[in-house]
Parts: C-alpha cells; structure tokens; sequence
C-alpha cells in the first residue's frame, strides 16, 4: 500500500509529525527515500538552506523514520536510499588538500565527523562560489553519510 505523507525535510517538527502519524498508524515501511534536494536553481536559496534540506534533511528523515523500516518479505531486507550527485565527488576532487579530501572518504568516520565538516562549510575546503560549493559539499556529505549508515546498521 502507498501512503502520502507530506513533510518538509528542512523542519525537525514536520519530519517528527510525519513519522509520528505513520506510527500511530502502525506503519511499517521496507524503504526510506531520501530524494529531497534543494539546489541553486530555487531564486533566492543560500549555501546554508542547501545544506540543511540536502544534509541534514537526508539525516532528520533516516533519525525519524528508522524506527518504522522493517524487512520485506520477499528477501528479508530493508532499504535506505539516498539520492546523490556527481556533484559530491567533483566538489571533493576540487579540494587541493589530501588530507581534508581523505575526510570524505573515511570508511570509519562517525556523524560527529560529518558534523564537523558540515559546521565548518565550503569555504575550509575549496575557494570561489560558496553557494556552488555548498551544494556540493552537501552532496559529499550525503555520500558520507550514506557510507556512516552502511557501517552502523550493517545489513
């Protein structure tokens, strides 16, 4: 069965709301979806509006949700999708520093890790467009994240 639910990935309360109206419908889900995104072509978007739909939305979604994903029984499995870009990989390309590049690769890094780098922002890792930047920063997070959540919740 599919079920609408609307909610606002940039808002902590709409996503708790949604997840919340789910559960008390009992609602079990096989899949999370995190194919929210928000990128420069909305008038008026900052970095910092990009990144939080892009990250920390992806994050609030999984931390919401989580609880109501349960295997399906076809295969017994799960999924947690997030939808990325060929940005993430090109902003991390573009950042001159081996080491600082190293930290978006880390197979080991915990969310403290993602949050350290998402705090700091574009500008500690690649000069020029910040809005640009942030977008793909956004994306190399999500792309950490996804590799965070792989470790942490196994199969």
């Amino acid at each position: 069965t599919v079920q609408l639910v609307l909610l606002d990935v940039s808002s902590d309360e709409s996503v708790q709301t949604a997840a919340a109206e789910l559960a008390a419908k009992k609602v079990k889900l096989n899949a999370i979806v995190n194919n929210a995104g928000r990128g420069l072509g909305h008038a008026g978007t900052t970095g910092a509006e990009i990144l939080n739909v892009n990250t920390l939305g992806a994050k609030r979604v999984v931390d919401a949700f989580l609880p109501l994903l349960e295997p399906n029984a076809k295969d017994g499995y799960a999924r947690l999708v997030h939808v990325g870009s060929g940005s993430g990989p090109m902003y991390v390309a573009k950042i001159e520093s081996e080491e600082r590049k190293q930290l978006f690769c880390n197979p080991n890094a915990t969310w403290e890790d993602i949050d350290t780098i998402y705090q700091e922002g574009s500008a500690k890792n690649v000069s020029g467009d910040q809005a640009h930047a942030e977008y793909g920063l956004s994306k190399a997070l999500l792309a950490l994240y996804s590799m965070y959540l792989a470790r942490t919740l196994g199969d």
